[in-house]
This record gives structure tokens, sequence and C-alpha cells, in this order.
């Protein structure tokens, strides 16, 4: 049954499409406003080697526990892959002090991140290098990003107007305070060691591994009156083995940190 003439039903045409128009246009919002794609965040785009399946779109990231934002976007290439982070600009509770030099930021910027970390302990150079790393990082924290605003309560009446300028800092248009001064020796720009190529050469490791080897062979086999033979003979065969594959993952972690001599 019809309940319109001809001459209505482009009228009615119309009124349908604008209604679906209207549904998508209703749908695509509620979308974008639980993706919280029209709240103001901060973009953090975060190179890493490898990605898993709890950093998809729409993730969220926290920081012990606290959620500080969500993940916008993940692009793969050969090299690892790009995340885009959409942190909240008003969770302060998401700053963190992480490893950065160079352009290079987590474990890639330390010399002491390969082998998991374990290869940091094979030299002092390597030790003092990140140590030196850390407080550059952590007074570049307090100096740039760990601010708040002039009117913030907790600001109020515990600056003087000369300590107000000294410790002033522009960002994004506007003036912040820093929660933490900067003074005396503090103020002083950290220095860093060189990056330290070569400092590492793990070949002079390859008694002590050997060593190692053998006493793990026969603190197994203690206690059976034919295992401290088996012991010998196990470690006599496989010592230069195990220490041989213990040195060439040490040189593989040292070439890709580019810490090889």
């Amino acid at each position: 049954m019809i309940w319109y003439s001809r001459a209505e039903r482009p009228r009615y045409l119309a009124l349908g499409v604008l209604f679906l128009v209207l549904m998508v246009g209703f749908v695509a919002l509620s979308v974008g406003f639980y993706r919280k794609v029209f709240s103001p965040v901060d973009l953090v785009t975060l190179r890493v080697e490898r990605t898993g399946s709890q950093l998809s779109p729409g993730a969220d990231v926290k920081v012990r526990g606290v959620r500080v934002g969500s993940v916008r976007s993940v692009t793969a290439d050969a090299d690892g892959a790009s995340i885009m982070l959409a942190l909240d600009p008003d969770v302060f509770s998401r700053f963190m002090v992480s490893a950065q030099r160079d352009g290079l930021v987590g474990s890639k910027a330390m010399a002491t991140g390969g082998l998991g970390a374990f290869i940091g302990f094979a030299s002092p150079a390597f030790m003092r290098h990140d140590y030196l790393l850390g407080r550059a990082n952590c007074q570049a924290l307090l100096a740039r990003s760990f601010l708040l605003s002039p009117e913030n309560p907790i600001m109020q009446g515990c600056w003087s107007e000369e300590a107000l300028k000294l410790n002033s800092v522009q960002s994004r248009g506007q003036q912040y305070v820093r929660v933490i001064p900067l003074l005396d020796d503090v103020a002083v720009p950290e220095s860093l060691d060189p990056w330290p190529k070569g400092a590492l050469d793990p070949s002079i490791f390859k008694s002590a591994i050997e060593a190692r080897w053998k006493a793990v062979i026969a603190a197994e086999l203690r206690g059976l009156w034919w295992g401290k033979f088996l012991g010998w003979l196990g470690g006599l065969f496989s010592e230069g083995q195990v220490a041989d594959f213990v040195i060439k993952k040490m040189d593989d972690a040292l070439k890709e940190w580019d810490l090889a001599r």
C-alpha cells in the first residue's frame, strides 16, 4: 500500500536518505567518542623491535596499573614497528624516566641493553655510561617535562618572584613552573661519557665460562659414585663449545648495539 502520492515521493526519498546519513553519522560519532578521538591527547610515537597482540589499536596504555592513554595506531616495518600512543595530558602519573640518546629510546639507548641487560655486568664502562645517561635523562625530565601551571593551587604562596623567573618554562605557548627546581650544582648540564664502543672483549671470559660450566656439571652429579668421573668427562668434551656459544652471543649483542671493536 502506498501512503504518499507520486508528487510526494522525492520528498520522502530525500527524508529516507537523510535518516540513513544521520544514523551512520550517529554510529561514527559514538565510535569516535568511545575511542576518544575528540579528546585532547599528547601523541607520542614509540619505536619497538616487535609488537604483541596486547598492543593492538584501541588497547589501553598503563603505567604501574594506572591508565594513561591508549594505542592510536600500529605500523609494522622490516625493522620493527611504530606505535602511536595517545596519552591523556591530564594524567601526570604517566611521567617516567626512560633512557634516551641520539633519538634512541629504551634499551637501544643503553650500553647495558644487550642480552636482556645482562651484558652490562661484564663491563664497568657500560655501567658508568648508563649511570651518567640516567642522570642526564632525569635532569632533562625535571627541566622540560615535569611541570605545572603557576596557577596550580600547590604552587600558590611557595614561590618568590625571583624563583618563578628562574624556574619558568615556556611549553606549547604557555608558561609552566618546574615542580622540582634545579638549583646550584643540579642546574649544571650533565655530561656523558663517549659511547663505549670496543670497551669489552668477550673472549677474556673464556676460561671463567669453562670453569663455571665444569662446576655446574659437578654440582648436578654430586652424590653419585660415578658422578665425579662423568662430570670431568662431560666438562672436558663440552666446556669449549659452551664457552664459544656464550662468547658468540655476547659478540652478536655487541654488534647489534654498535659496541663491537
